[in-house]
């Protein structure tokens, strides 16, 4: 996580939940093995993990802030807190770097996505399944339901299609 205090958003809502194994491996053939991956948005840690585990190992993915650090990487890949997205999207256009995001698919009618974005190609990877995210705080379970759809918005990467269903 960056140094932005996810844990104290709200006393109902927080934005520590971490994408499952299985999601990272659905998209790894849409991945250059070869680049230095940047996985900015910490949590537990668990998603530096995961890439590391299905065959990348130039990955960084350290608990320092997304918005001050000089990492040197070729693309990023993550699952942003969703609560900052207007700010990360801002700082990942001038970083002009290629992505890939897991956000939720409202996120294409949002003024401000538009406004980002405008002029550059955005590609989607849409998800077999609504994905269940894991979520660091829930002590039962661990897991949360999700009530919403995401997909992987994409930049940079030239896929095939402009959207693809894995």
């Amino acid at each position: 996580m960056s140094h932005i205090n996810f844990h104290n958003l709200s006393k109902t809502k927080s934005d520590n939940y971490e994408t499952p194994k299985q999601v990272w491996e659905d998209i790894a053939p849409y991945v250059n093995r070869e680049f230095v991956i940047y996985e900015p948005f910490y949590c537990s840690g668990a998603s530096g993990k995961f890439l590391n585990e299905i065959g990348f190992k130039n990955v960084i993915h350290e608990d320092v802030d997304f918005f001050t650090n000089s990492f040197k990487f070729d693309m990023i890949i993550s699952n942003p807190p969703y609560s900052s997205l207007k700010k990360i999207l801002t700082r990942i256009v001038t970083i002009d770097k290629p992505f890939m995001l897991l956000m939720p698919i409202t996120l294409l009618s949002k003024q401000y996505f538009k406004k980002v974005f405008a002029g550059k190609k955005v590609q989607l990877l849409i998800p077999k399944k609504r994905i269940h995210f894991s979520n660091v705080e829930c002590k039962s379970t661990g897991t949360s339901k999700s009530y919403f759809d995401t997909c992987w918005f994409c930049y940079g990467i030239n896929l095939p299609n402009d959207i693809t269903f894995l």
